[in-house]
Formats: C-alpha cells, structure tokens, sequence
C-alpha cells in the first residue's frame, strides 16, 4: 500500500500542478520556463514529466574551469561519479552533470590575486562576504580588514558574513572565497611499483634493478623539485638541463641520485648556441617511472598527487627546489617589490600546486596567466603561469578567515563586467556540500530542484505537512488520522481547527438555534453553494459545546486553548468556548489550511455584545495574523492570471465579488495591511487595486498599512466607488459598474492628489500647507526614487513652491520614518532587592541575552553587530562575552550536522562552564543575573515564533548600537570642546584634536548607516 505522499504523486502531474503557478513551454520531452525563484529572462527552470522532477539552475559556459584533486578540469569533461573540490575543501562525487542552452546575461570577473577572467550566468550563485571600505581619508580605497593596525573606533570587518548571491549582485571589492585544505597526510614512503607502467626492457647501456620502495625524505622531495623544473625524461634515461653557471646545483642533483637509487650520473657541458650541463643518468625503469609520477612534457609537470597533503614544511621544501631550479627572487629596492619570489610555468597544474601549498604556508601568492604568443624574434611561447608571493608581507586587499573550522583565503573583486552571450552553458550537482571551485573561487551548485512537494513548498513557503495537505485535495487523496501521540503540535492544532471548522459547518446547516444566522446570510444575498465553499458556519450561544465535541474527539483542553478555540475562565479553573453565538467565517492560510475563525454577532445582538461585532481567533502556533488575508487560498491563481489583486475591507466584501465571479479579490478583514501580506501578494502580482475609503489621504496610508506597498514599490491604485456604498453593496446593485470601476482605477498618488485639491485652493497660502502635510508624508513613503522625484515635481508646480523646500522638508520627513521604533518591553514588577533603577540600555541589554539564551541560533548574527562593550552593564558584558565564546565552541563540536540543525544552549551546562571560567568571588556578580534572565525568557518570551523572536533581536541589536555610538559621539564632542577652551594647551595638542575631529566624522556616519 502507498503511503500518502506516494499516491498524492502517482495521481498528480508534476506539469499541471506547476502550469497553475508560472507558465510552461515545450522543449523536446521536457518542459521549461522562466525561474519564479530568480530574475531571469533566459529559461532556466526545467521540468521533466518523465522523471516527475523540475530543476532551475545557473550555469558556466563551455571552457570554464573547475578544481579537481589533480587540478583544474574544463567543466564540460566532468562527468558524473567524478570528485571535485567542494566549497569546505573537501572531496565530493558529482552526482549529476548539466548541458543547456543559453541567450543572455554573462557575468565576467576578475580578482586581485589572479588576472583570469572567470565567466558564469547572472543568476548562478557565489560565495562571497559583502566589505566595506576603510573611513580613514587616506585609505579610503582600502578595505577594512582583520589585519588592519588603524584605530578606528568601529572594526567593520566584524560584521563580515558569508552569504550566498547571485553573481549579478556582487560589486567590485566584494570577497570570494578559496578554501584552504588543512588535511595532512604524511606519506612515509611511495610504492615506485604501481609507477611502473612499461615491460622491462634493457633498452640503456646497463640497468640496475630499483627498489619497490622509497623513503619519503628531504633528499627525494629536493629531487623532484629539480625534476619538475629542470628534468626531462627519454624512453632510456632521465636528463636535467641546466646553465653553464649550475654547476653547484649540478652536483648537488648527481648527489641526490647516487644517494638515493645508487645511481651514477654523467654530465656534459654543451657549447656552442645551446650551451649549458646536461646531467644524464641512464635507467629506462627509472625514466618511466619519474615520467608517471611527475608528468611527461614541461606542459604536464606536477608534484607527485600522493604528495598533495604532506605537512606544509615538507612542502615547503618542494617549492624550495622548484624555486631555486626554475625561480626568480627580485633584488630591487624595497620599493621595488625586493625579496618578490617568482615562479613561472607552463604547467597549469603545478601553478595550481604551488598557490595551494603557499596558502597551505600562511602566504598570499598572486597568479598571473599569459596566453600564447609569438615574440618579435618569432619564438612561439605557450601559455604561461607565474606565481609570485612575498614572504614579509601580506596583501592590502586580501585576507584570510576561518569559518566553521575551514580556513579560506578571501579575494576581493578586481573587475566586474557584464555581456551578451549566446551558446552552451554547463552546471554540477555535487553530493552533500552543493558546492564546487570554479578556477579559483567557490560556487554553489545547481540551485533548487526536486519533486511536487518542494515546489509547492518553495512556492507558497510552507511546510512539507503542508504541502501535503494542500496536494492531497488537488489528489482526491483523504489523510487519515494517525495516533496523536506520533503528529507534531502543529498538526494537531490544524486538526482542531479542521474539525471546529466543521461542527460549525453542521450546526449552521441543522441547528434550529443557527435559523436566525442562516436567514442573515440569505438577506445579505449569500447563496447557499458560496456558504458551503467557503466553509462559512455557526457557533452555538453556549459556555462548551464546542469545547465537548473537541474533548469527545481525543483532544484535551491545553490543546484547544493553543488552537484559540477557548479561554480560561476568570474566577474557576478551566476553559470556555471562546466563540458563542456568532457567525464563523474561516481564516485559510494561501495553502487552503484552515488556521483560524472571524467570528461575527447576529445584528439583533449588537446593542448588547460587549466584545465587538467581529472578534477573531488570537495569535497561536498556525494563526499568525500578520501573514493571513482573507480569500486569498481561492483568489491566489486568479490574482496571477489577471496580473493584478483587488483588496477589500471586509468578509462579506469579498464573498458577494466571488460569488459574482470577481475572483481575485482578498479582505484585510479591516486591519491594516502588513509587511508580510505584502510579500505574499506580491508573490502572485505586483499590482494592488484598494476599494477603501481613502477620503483622508496620508491618515489613511499609514492605518491601512498602505505606506509599506508604495515602500515595496507596488504599483497601487484605488478603485472609486459611489459615497456611501461599499463593495458589498456595490457589486450586488451594479456588478458591471463595478468591473468598469476596476478598468478606471486610478494610481494611488494621483487619487491622493485629486482628493486633496478637490477641496483645497493651492493658491491659498494655508491650503498649501495643509496639501504640503497630507502629500509629503505620503510622497516620502514611496519605495522607487523616480518616483518620489515625480510627484515631489508635481506638488511643487500645483502649489508653487520651490523644489529645494520640498526636498528639504521631505529628507525630514524620511528620517522620522527611517527611525527605528523600539521593541515594546513587556512590564514586570520591579525586584525587591533592586534599590538602583535600571536605564532604558541595561534593560534591554538584559532582554537580548534572554532571547539569545531562547533563540541561541541568532547568537552569530548579534555577535557579528553588537561588540561586548556595547551591552549596558558590566555583568551583562561578561555574560555575552562569555556566551559568544561557549557557543563557538559548542558550534565546533557539531561539526557535521545537517545544515538547518539549530543549535541549543544547555543552561546548566553553560552555567557550570561558566564557573569554570571565574574566580568564587565573581560567581556570586553573574549567577544571580543568569538566573533572573533564563526565567524572564521564560516569562516574557516562551511562546515567540522563531521570526517573532528574530524581530525583537534585530530591533533591540539595532538600539544598542545605536546608543553605544551615540554615547561615544557625545563624548569626543565634550573632549574636542575642551581641548578648543583650553588656549593654553591647544597648539600642543593639534595632532589629538585632527584625530578626535576625524573619529567624530566617522561616528557620525555609522550614526547615519544605522538609520538615525
């Protein structure tokens, strides 16, 4: 028997589900289309009917390179079941290989620390670390780095995060990253044996029989340094050419080879044009075996690969041989790059090892490709590698960090550049780590991809449970019940729910008692068969019918009161049903799931009711009311088909318009629209039709949450309806006035501007005013800067009234806007023992450390933004400090877990580490406070969603640097007023003024990047 995700998808077509949401083309047997997950004009998004999967991915053209165990490999040779390079260092099997063709934007970029070109698709995804640069004067075009020595009063290389982006969306000096591999792998000896690949044969003078084995020592890896640079190999014997002036290195190499193999070696000095010593020693098996484990031809030579992970200082010695055999020092002045050591090869594969075991070294070695050329005597030169380091110095630009226990060597963008391209274009899937080196940078593999079920989740971002949900209706598959003790609390409130749901349906359609609701719905003009698709019901007028009926079904009373289908009662213990005699109208996630009721009273009982004619359920695990808009689980397909979603006010509103078959339409259930409605409609469309009452302009863009869809640049417009109709009302009475009312819509600013004139004399110095404090605050609310500029010139043409005092008033106005709100801090009484009142930053320093101790998965990202001195207090300070520091070490012994494992803080373990760290003394200063603060997460914050509390930090992180900042430009005002008083003093202490000045400037800029 199929389990039901199973026989969801034998019954689905992965192409119509996925026809609902974006529009599918033919290609061949496949499918594809533009991604709805990226910005694209080239499809890149594949479905494939056959295999029931779909793919979106962004892709480097044919010739690119990727990094492999023994080197750099064009990406369109690697095949599936071959190892690459991954993101971490680590070796991992390609599990899948990508051909597609492409037309459009290509990506061309260069670092500082290597001159290749690198071209991949706009989309495809990079690792990278946005940087900032450095504020001091004279290195502004420096960046600001973990190396720097300048004290500057903020270090902004703390908030240095590795991000995932788009290769469109990098900017010139942003980080790349190149992972170091700090694997060693000490090889004692090499097995000559398997290098060995040819019959014996006595093709020398005279053979001696090699040893199967060899030590790994100093003198062998001195040889094949001097091998790589200066050896070649003949069928019947290995040659090292070298200049005449080699003699010492000369004998040296003839020592290596008779101490080694016990080896004579013969040299002779050529004359003539090609001069210079030939040192020869004759071995037929000797010459295969170095030709297999170093490389044949110069373009070949490489470093044994069994010999890739040697301790760094045993490499070292390597690329010692290969230097002095093959390399350059600089004598020049210091100036001029003196002690500069270089290589040059035309071995790309050596160049590559090379740069890796400088890294290895702790250097920063430049890579410089030249391509083939004929010089001006006719010589052909092939491509050619030189790599160049300083052993005393480090680079001004890049830097090294390690993250997660890997060690990366950061590049900065030299060089971005953006062209047309036309052709094939390849792409990896890599097993576990999604990730690979693209020549000398690591990328993301091939993006999103999966079956029906992540589709849909990635589409309607929802959980698998969810999307189950969602698709077995599609299937016609029923989801039975399984034992509650095996579901999540999440389900098991969606259950509730779901048969709430349904008892109110019932009574609504039996109950003698519901008679009254019924004849309402039908005067309001509801037919029966819109009642029963939108699920509308009837809750009894009674203390627990429902509450029974749930409690008679296997649920318990916590649950219900979780579901927000009860309250507590006030003077007894128990629960009540929070809904009685009302209307139920279902609230539905965009999925269809039904997560909550808005609950009307019968007219008759209006006078009467105390708590509103509507009451919906609270905020609970499946309701959030922020993200919920009425309609929209049936409105969501009509809104992408028309390109457009109508809002209205109220449940009915947006009943009568779909049951006169205007079917993109959603209410607000008269609340303010909200920041994640937004994003949720916009997902479907990007235009937003408002039927509300906009008579008061700027007071109601800011009530109906309309500010933030002109701040997420919507293009909004108002429909006019009729004074004193509403939609309801409106499309019953004229339902074609009401379609031509849609055509006619106008842009919300030009309807705002229509209704402010239509009543004010811009001619009349107070009506401009009045016009200037409507219009302003709802022009400076706009998102799109053209159009800010547009309507900014407008009002000052119709009032007449100079721009520049337009714009002045309007970055005023934006201030206030930008200004952070501070999170609301729950009241709490007030300790007995605390005698000294707290300030607003030490309270809310406390309040941080209690949701870091709640959420410890938000430690990184305040760790990366607050700095331990910017806490308020210092028990609070040590906490922190002390807090980043055991979460770092409890992040490097979970190493290997999956990427969404969220880490916890286990408080007594945290508390007896802590002790650990401390003298008795001081336990008694932080055990009270950690104490107090673990039962305030408790108190305030124990029912706060993962986003809930993810808000609260951002805000409060935010505040406290802020503060911190403010306070210290405070203090360099007092001390540079001081120093301006003091005329005694003033010349002497010019160069502490020029500092304290240059430090007031910087603050107060990070002042304004903070939003103040």
């Amino acid at each position: 028997m199929l389990n039901p995700s199973d026989e969801i998808k034998s019954k689905l077509d992965i192409v119509e589900v996925i026809r609902e949401y974006i529009q599918l083309k033919a290609a061949g047997i496949n499918f594809r289309a533009t991604c709805p997950f990226h910005q694209e004009k080239t499809p890149s998004f594949m479905v494939s009917p056959e295999k029931q999967i779909w793919h979106c991915f962004g892709c480097f053209p044919k010739g690119s390179l990727i990094k492999t165990a023994t080197g750099l490999i064009p990406i369109e040779k690697a095949r599936r079941g071959d190892y690459i390079i991954s993101a971490g260092g680590r070796k991992k099997k390609i599990n899948l290989t990508m051909r597609r063709d492409y037309q459009g934007t290509m990506i061309s970029l260069r670092t500082r620390k290597n001159n290749e070109i690198v071209n991949l698709t706009a989309d495809h995804r990079v690792f990278a670390i946005k940087t900032v640069n450095c504020k001091q004067k004279s290195r502004r075009t420096r960046l600001c780095q973990s190396r720097c020595k300048q004290n500057c009063p903020t270090k902004y290389y703390h908030n240095y995060k590795i991000i995932e982006v788009a290769a469109n969306k990098l900017k010139i000096n942003d980080y790349l990253l190149y992972p170091i591999v700090k694997k060693i792998n000490d090889n004692k000896i090499i097995n000559l044996k398997k290098y060995l690949k040819r019959e014996e044969n006595n093709y020398g003078p005279r053979i001696r029989k090699l040893p199967e084995k060899i030590k790994v020592s100093n003198k062998l890896l001195k040889l094949l340094g001097y091998y790589i640079t200066e050896g070649s190999n003949h069928r019947a014997y290995i040659r090292f050419s070298l200049s005449a002036e080699e003699t010492d290195l000369a004998e040296e190499i003839k020592q290596l080879i008779k101490g080694i193999f016990n080896f004579s070696t013969g040299l002779y000095l050529r004359r003539g044009d090609k001069s210079g010593l030939e040192l020869t020693c004759y071995n037929s098996n000797l010459s295969n075996i170095f030709e297999n484990l170093c490389g044949k031809g110069a373009v070949n030579k490489h470093i044994p690969f069994e010999l890739n992970y040697l301790s760094p200082a045993k490499q070292k010695i390597i690329v010692g041989a290969i230097l002095r055999g093959d390399g350059y020092i600089s004598k020049g002045s210091r100036k001029g790059r003196a002690g500069e050591r270089q290589i040059t090869t035309v071995s790309r594969v050596l160049a590559e090892q090379i740069k890796d075991i400088l890294l290895r070294l702790g250097q920063q070695p430049g890579l410089t490709q030249e391509n083939a050329k004929v010089d001006r005597t006719g010589v052909r030169h092939q491509d050619s590698f030189t790599i160049r380091w300083r052993e005393d110095l480090r680079g001004n630009y890049s830097d090294f960090l390690v993250h997660k226990n890997i060690r990366y060597w950061l590049l900065p963008v030299r060089e971005l550049k953006r062209k047309k391209f036309k052709g094939e274009v390849y792409n990896l899937n890599i097993a576990q780590d999604h990730s690979y080196i693209a020549n000398h940078f690591a990328v993301s593999n091939c993006g999103k991809g999966g079956d029906v079920f992540s589709f849909v989740m990635e589409m309607e971002g929802i959980s698998f449970v969810e999307a189950l949900r969602l698709l077995a209706q599609k299937a016609g598959v029923v989801l039975k019940k399984v034992d509650p003790k095996l579901t999540s609390q999440r389900n098991r409130l969606l259950d509730i729910v779901e048969l709430a749901e349904k008892y109110f349906q019932q009574t609504l359609r039996e109950r003698s008692e519901a008679a009254a609701a019924r004849k309402y719905l039908q005067d309001r003009g509801l037919t029966e068969e819109t009642i029963n698709n939108w699920q509308v019901g009837y809750s009894l007028a009674s203390w627990d019918s429902l509450l029974n009926f749930l409690k008679n079904r296997g649920f318990n009373e916590n649950e219900i009161f979780l579901a927000g289908l009860s309250v507590k009662k006030e003077k007894t213990p128990g629960f009540i049903d929070r809904f009685r005699g009302r209307i139920m109208f279902p609230l539905k996630d965009a999925s269809g799931n039904t997560v909550g009721f808005s609950a009307r009273v019968l007219p008759e009982r209006e006078a009467e009711e105390k708590l509103g004619k509507y009451i919906n359920t609270p905020q609970t695990m499946i309701y959030d009311k922020s993200k919920v808009l009425f309609g929209l689980d049936k409105a969501r397909m009509p809104i992408k088909k028309e390109d457009r979603a109508v809002l209205v006010e109220g449940q009915m509103d947006a009943l009568t318009a779909h049951q006169h078959g205007f079917t993109n339409v959603v209410a607000s259930s008269g609340t303010a629209l909200t920041t994640d409605q937004i994003g949720i409609l916009k997902r479907y469309s990007p235009n937003l039709f408002l039927a509300f009452d906009m008579d008061q302009a700027g007071d109601l863009a800011a009530e109906r949450g309309i500010a933030q869809a002109m701040q997420a640049e919507m293009n909004i417009k108002v429909i006019a309806i009729p004074q004193g109709k509403d939609p309801d009302e409106f499309i019953k009475q004229n339902p074609e006035g009401w379609r031509e009312a849609i055509s006619c819509a106008k842009p919300v600013m030009q309807y705002y501007f229509d209704k402010t004139f239509a009543k004010l004399n811009p001619s009349q110095y107070d009506d401009k005013r009045q016009a200037v404090k409507i219009l302003l605050p709802v022009i400076a609310k706009l998102g799109n800067k053209i159009e800010q500029d547009h309507w900014l010139k407008k009002l000052s043409q119709i009032i007449d009234t100079s721009e520049a005092v337009l714009k002045e008033a309007l970055v005023e106005i934006a201030k206030k806007f930008k200004s952070l709100t501070p999170p609301k801090i729950a009241k709490r009484p007030v300790e007995e023992n605390q005698q000294i009142k707290q300030s607003r930053e030490e309270m809310l320093s406390e309040l941080l450390l209690a949701l870091l101790l709640k959420q410890p998965a938000q430690i990184e990202y305040v760790a990366n933004r607050v700095g331990p001195d910017e806490m308020a207090g210092e028990v609070s300070q040590f906490i922190y400090r002390n807090l980043i520091i055991y979460y770092n070490k409890a992040n490097e012994a979970i190493v290997g877990q999956p990427s969404d494992f969220i880490p916890t803080i286990d408080y007594q373990r945290f508390t007896n580490w802590l002790g650990e760290q401390t003298d008795q003394p001081q336990t008694s200063a932080w055990e009270g406070r950690l104490n107090r603060l673990v039962l305030l997460a408790d108190k305030d914050f124990y029912d706060y969603s993962f986003e809930q509390a993810k808000h609260e930090i951002i805000n409060i992180a935010a505040i406290l640097k802020k503060s911190y900042l403010s306070n210290r430009l405070r203090e360099i005002a007092r001390l540079i007023s001081q120093i301006e008083k003091d005329n005694t003093s003033r010349g002497d202490r010019q160069g502490e003024l020029k500092s304290l000045l240059e430090e007031f400037k910087t603050l107060t800029e990070e002042i304004k990047e903070t939003g103040e």
